[in-house]
């Protein structure tokens, strides 16, 4: 069990809100699929993305192992449209519990 802190981040969501390391891993899961994704796939990031949708209104994120090492394998992958040292700082947080 892995269990992450929901951080807040500088990176502004709307006027009134920044973005929390949730958000940002929803992004992550959340991005369409250019090669597409086979139905056993899906079931995982479903299972992931619930996780992460409970975890919105919490400090923490909790996953499971299994979870987790799909959490740190699309951070890793995942492509930005924008720099900011809380992109990093939250990859580098999240590839931390490996």
């Amino acid at each position: 069990m892995k269990i992450l802190d929901n951080k807040t981040t500088k990176i502004a969501i709307d006027k009134d809100s920044l973005a929390k390391y949730s958000d940002l891993l929803f992004f992550v899961f959340n991005k369409p699929l250019e090669e597409g994704v086979t139905l056993s796939d899906m079931r995982k990031y479903l299972r992931v993305m619930k996780s992460i949708e409970d975890a919105k209104t919490s400090d923490t994120i909790d996953f499971n192992d299994e979870d987790y090492s799909l959490v740190a394998s699309k951070v890793e992958l995942s492509v930005w449209g924008v720099i900011s040292t809380d992109i990093i700082e939250f990859s580098d947080y999240i590839q931390s519990f490996k």
